[in-house]
């Protein structure tokens, strides 16, 4: 901090870090050494200067019914594998 005034860099900057015997932490940015502060509260996003970010609408699967052509053809597949016919599964769901 120049004579108290307060500089921000842009991240990815090179920068040498120096913690002095005293704890304290200096930057060193081309070759100019800088006092740095801990900030007392710290917001990840900014009101101000971040774009407000859209929180997208959660949607539900669509599930097509039972008398659609091709849900149909899934469902016999199925049966086929488990070596059952449409018939005994009628029969057994009434």
């Amino acid at each position: 901090m120049k004579n108290s005034e307060e500089l921000y860099f842009t991240r990815g900057l090179e920068v040498l870090v120096i913690e002095a015997f005293n704890g304290e932490i200096y930057v060193n940015i081309a070759d100019k050494i800088y006092h740095t502060r801990r900030l007392e509260i710290h917001e990840l996003h900014s009101n101000t200067f971040d774009e407000v970010v859209e929180k997208k609408k959660e949607r539900c699967p669509y599930i097509p019914p039972q008398s659609h052509p091709w849900k149909l053809a899934s469902f016999r597949r199925y049966l086929n594998k488990q070596n059952k016919k449409l018939e005994d599964y009628d029969r057994a769901s009434a």
